[in-house]
């Protein structure tokens, strides 16, 4: 994939952002005039929300929203603004690596310098993907930004606790060996914070504002 110059330096840029060395608010947009009134407010980068993006255009979330339209709306607001921009794409639009390949390769297209990549199935009885099955997943991911040339973060997000996974607050988290292991945002339940306790310990380094 030739990409031009700004990308990469974008891309760069977003990787930076990631060095823990502050915290790093990411705020989600879900349409061109939300991602322009944060580059306004000063944010260095923006990502995503999939929920929202779904929501106005007709779809419930979940994975409802089909790749295609998805991508369509990142590449607008990447082309609307001028700092780096991170998809959300949500499990990846299916459970088997060809799948992420497809959904990589098309945010990566529409002009995403990163995602991020939920862990989660969607199904009652089995919300998380089994661990091997993870790791081959963000591995494919990886491997499509490589063949693409572009430093690319991902981030992996286990869901929050939910009627489908009661008391999951911190599941498991498949990270596939060094040397670039993806970034990890953790779900906080509903009223998280009334727990001072747990919040202290388990607030994430990079906090997604939705």
């Amino acid at each position: 994939m030739n990409l031009p110059p700004a990308r990469r330096e974008k891309a760069r840029l977003f990787k930076k952002l990631h060095d823990r060395s502050r915290l790093f608010i990411l705020p989600n947009a879900w349409d061109v005039v939300s991602a322009r009134i944060f580059e306004e407010a000063g944010y260095p980068a923006i990502a995503t929300t999939s929920a929202g993006i779904a929501y106005s255009h007709g779809y419930s979330d979940r994975e409802r929203i089909p790749r295609a339209v998805m991508a369509a709306a990142v590449r607008r607001i990447a082309e609307a603004v001028k700092v780096p921009v991170s998809a959300d794409v949500e499990a990846g639009y299916g459970g088997r690596t060809s799948d992420i390949v497809e959904t990589v390769s098309a945010m990566i297209d529409a002009g995403a310098v990163g995602i991020n990549l939920e862990d989660a199935t969607h199904e009652s009885r089995r919300p998380l993907f089994a661990t091997s099955v993870q790791m081959d997943r963000i591995r494919a991911a990886r491997e499509t930004a490589h063949k693409a040339g572009l430093p690319f973060v991902i981030n992996v997000s286990p869901p929050a606790p939910s009627r489908q996974a009661p008391g999951l607050l911190v599941p498991h988290v498949a990270v596939p060996p060094r040397p670039e292991p993806p970034s990890i945002t953790f779900g906080l339940p509903h009223g998280w914070w009334k727990a001072p306790r747990a919040q202290s310990e388990e607030t994430p380094r990079r906090h997604r504002s939705r």
